[in-house]
């Protein structure tokens, strides 16, 4: 899962968003999933994100996806709640595996 969040449609120079993905890791042996969201800017003008930070990180995993996913759709929504709701995700099997894929999360 991975969603990057603007408060536009057509996110150009210096444009914010929050970016959230789920990661997953093994540790000791058990999978642990991590809901983490990164807050910047993207500049046109350099293609690139800027002053990116982690605005939610838990040291503390979940222990199923589901959970991870439950947690995943709250940060979604809080953000969409805060005006977020122009979402891009990665186009992996489309034509051109770098475009994305364009969402308003507003209107459901």
């Amino acid at each position: 899962m991975l969603h990057t969040l603007y408060k536009t449609a057509t996110p150009t120079r210096d444009a914010e968003f929050y970016e959230l993905f789920v990661e997953q890791k093994v540790i000791d042996r058990r999978r642990v999933f991590f809901v983490k969201e990164k807050h910047g800017w993207w500049n046109e003008a350099d293609e690139r994100a800027i002053c990116c930070v982690n605005t939610l990180c838990p040291d503390e995993g979940l222990s199923t996806y589901d959970e991870a996913a439950d947690m995943y759709e709250k940060q979604v929504r809080h953000r969409v709640s805060e005006g977020f709701a122009h979402s891009f995700s990665p186009d992996y099997y489309g034509q051109d595996p770098r475009g994305f894929v364009y969402q308003n999360l507003a209107k459901g």
